[in-house]
């Protein structure tokens, strides 16, 4: 099958895409406060990549020069061909004619021109703003009109009612919530769809929530945390535990000693827990599932973090740290940036020191784990500087400055227990 030979969205539809690529220059020349004379202009490879080449589509040429021949006609561009040759070098835009290209957009594509957008926008916003001024009971939609006020101002801020009205829903929602409510059901009940809402804006509420609030997000820190405040709650989470577990509720007591796998338990039913018993001289988090799946070793019991500890899994741990607080508590995961931020999380989270478990230099330097040596990126390299003078960081992150390096947990834990 041969490659998409023009990167137009709108395939033939070359006069719409000739106007649109311009306005948005256009645009974009407006939201810098550009003084020039310069003419907005695009070129057509811009439109067909092999515009100009040998092997070209000759009846694709043809059609975008007929398209911007009859925008020519109408006024709204000028063209530069090539010298002698019917080629099209560069299209401008007239600018003395943008309100009708805006007209023509409307008319005939069904592009909205950007003051409707903006008067539509503005009725939702008016709509959804007006909130008890004694109880300020509004602040979060009200920082969100204030901010879309100032980004509409900017011509190149592409104005999308539809996702604007979604957000508003959202925020009206929240901001009245008095009640224990999941993610999903949220969702169903704003959107129709239990979905939409992770799949679409979740993390933009966040964003939102946070700036109203001034809550900026923590590295390390989850980022949808801030919906506590508005009782919303995630799914329930599955807790992996394995290894010389006694868990106690009410009426009912759980020996994980004799499961070779482990056992799940929901977030629903931390709360209710009345002890827990670790029946080891240690306790090991790990970060990622292969290495918990792997890691064996007697005397130790073993909990599944997969990644930054969730609110589920930290409020399950003080509890295993109030009921057990003289074992060793340890944490491995992987020798890369992500891997220290998520135990230095989990330690100031928890509230409790976990010794980091095989990852320092020595693994670093192990020839067993060389050809599973990575190269740090510079994003890299900016989240390991602040532990560069860390303890119990400092030396190893030096050392993998030094020799630009990273390494993934899962080949030492296979090696551990091969």
């Amino acid at each position: 099958m041969s490659k998409e030979r023009y990167d137009s969205p709108a395939g033939d539809d070359f006069k719409k895409d000739i106007l649109q690529c311009l306005i948005r220059k256009y645009q974009r020349r407006a939201a810098n406060h550009n003084q020039t004379n310069r003419r907005i202009a695009m070129s057509p490879k811009e439109l067909y990549r092999d515009y100009h080449e040998n092997n070209s589509d000759i009846s694709v040429k043809e059609r975008l020069n007929q398209a911007a021949d009859e925008l020519e006609c109408q006024r709204m561009i000028t063209i530069e061909r090539l010298k002698y040759s019917d080629e099209i070098r560069k299209i401008y835009l007239r600018e003395d004619t943008v309100s009708s290209i805006y007209e023509l957009l409307e008319r005939e594509y069904g592009v909205t021109p950007r003051d409707f957008l903006k008067g539509k926008v503005q009725l939702m916003m008016d709509a959804y703003s007006h909130g008890d001024r004694k109880t300020n009971s509004k602040t979060i939609l009200n920082y969100y009109s204030k901010t879309l006020r100032r980004q509409m101002e900017n011509p190149s801020y592409e104005i999308d009612p539809a996702h604007i009205e979604a957000n508003l829903k959202m925020l009206a929602f929240l901001e009245s919530n008095k009640e224990e409510i999941y993610t999903r059901e949220a969702s169903m009940l704003v959107y129709g769809d239990s979905k939409w809402f992770q799949e679409n804006n979740y993390d933009e509420i966040c964003n939102i929530i946070r700036g109203a609030l001034g809550l900026p997000e923590k590295d390390g820190e989850p980022k949808d945390g801030i919906l506590d405040e508005f009782h919303l709650m995630p799914n329930e989470q599955d807790i992996f535990i394995r290894g010389q577990w006694k868990i106690k509720w009410h009426d009912t007591e759980i020996d994980t000693a004799g499961l070779k796998g482990g056992i799940s338990l929901s977030s629903a039913d931390i709360a209710d827990i009345k002890r827990v018993s670790i029946e080891a001289p240690a306790l090991m988090t790990i970060e990622n599932h292969t290495s918990f799946q792997r890691m064996k070793a007697a005397g130790v019991a073993y909990m599944y973090l997969g990644g930054f500890a969730s609110r589920f899994q930290l409020a399950f741990l003080k509890k295993v740290i109030a009921d057990n607080p003289r074992i060793t508590y340890m944490h491995f995961g992987d020798i890369d940036a992500g891997g220290f931020w998520i135990h230095r999380q989990l330690c100031e989270a928890a509230g409790k020191d976990f010794q980091m478990y095989q990852m320092g230099i020595e693994q670093l330097a192990d020839k067993r784990f060389a050809s599973c040596l990575k190269p740090l990126t510079d994003n890299d390299m900016a989240r390991l500087r602040p532990f560069a003078e860390m303890e119990p960081y400092r030396e190893t992150v030096s050392y993998m400055l030094e020799h630009n390096v990273k390494l993934e947990q899962e080949i030492i834990s296979y090696f551990l227990y091969k």
